[in-house]
């Protein structure tokens, strides 16, 4: 009896999470529930060989598409590491938000390997009023940008590949098959 409750209740979270879809079969569902927002990052397990991290990251239409003054979040697929990052104002790779005089203000940070899939999960704040990050609104529209690449131990490398796509973040907003068309490569 609590497995058919759990399902439903996966079923209902599910129905009210915004989502992206992305190449290599990546995924990003998000929750926004009052001031803050939670996300799950869903890797396939067959991606996890040839790349070392992928990486999803926020900027307002005004700021443009390319990865320079991102709020970003690498997720290291070996450790299991959910890194906040800044974009470096040179489009180069971007550093710890510590390491530049910001705060890394991802909560609730998990790994869970399923037989198919990794989710990368965590929780920030809407507006973390931290300068490394970007304030984030419900309702408003931004480039959803992500990345994968290898890395060497713990230090991730350039990209292998990167792309954009333009969202509105809500709960009911959903990317389709098609969506994977209108990338817009930031290579």
């Amino acid at each position: 009896m609590n497995y058919k409750f759990a399902v439903i209740a996966l079923c209902i979270s599910l129905s009210i999470a915004g989502k992206a879809d992305f190449p290599y079969g990546l995924q990003l569902e998000w929750n926004i529930e009052g001031d803050s927002i939670t996300f799950n990052f869903i890797v396939p397990n067959i991606q996890i060989g040839p790349f070392g991290w992928a990486g999803i990251g926020f900027k307002t239409l005004e700021a443009g598409r390319t990865m320079a003054n991102g709020d970003f979040v690498a997720a290291i697929f070996d450790s299991g590491k959910i890194e906040d990052r800044f974009g470096n104002p040179r489009n180069s790779n971007p550093p710890l938000d510590e390491e530049k005089g910001g705060m890394d203000d991802l909560q609730d940070k998990m790994k869970d390997v399923q037989d198919n899939y990794t989710v990368f999960s965590w929780t920030r704040w809407l507006d973390t009023k931290d300068a490394k990050d970007s304030p984030l609104v419900e309702g408003k529209e931004y480039y959803l940008l992500w990345a994968v690449g290898k890395n060497e131990g713990e230090f991730i490398k350039h990209h292998d590949d990167a792309g954009a796509i333009q969202i509105v973040l809500s709960n009911d907003f959903s990317t389709t098959e098609e969506a994977h068309a209108s990338f817009i490569n930031i290579n």
